[in-house]
């Protein structure tokens, strides 16, 4: 009894661990879906990253300590063929992840 006792502790313990490992990939996969789904969320984002990547305005707040005026928002807007090439590029890269895969199990076979 006091083996089976132990066995499910340790099964419950490893869940556990399995748990809080498969936490954060879901949260960040979900935050992705959210930017690249739901155009709204990312037009916040890019206009803070085009802050964040404002060289001149940063030293203008840092230097002059004056605020700098606020930089027009980049389009976050996807057309046709940003979605096609971006496309294009995940197909290439898993086809050279592929690629790599096969090569070493062939490598590892012989």
């Amino acid at each position: 009894m006091a083996e089976a006792a132990l066995w499910w502790a340790a099964l419950c313990g490893l869940y556990t661990v399995l748990i809080s490992t498969v936490d954060a990939p879901a949260l960040l996969l979900a935050g992705c879906l959210a930017v690249g789904l739901v155009p709204t969320v990312g037009r916040p984002i890019a206009a803070a990253a085009a802050r964040f990547t404002d060289r001149s305005g940063y030293l203008g707040a840092v230097l002059d300590r004056a605020a700098a005026p606020p930089l027009p928002a980049p389009p976050a807007d996807r057309t046709g063929s940003s979605i096609l090439l971006g496309l294009l590029g995940d197909y290439v890269t898993w086809l050279l992840v592929g690629l790599a895969g096969l090569l070493a199990a062939v490598a590892a076979l012989s």
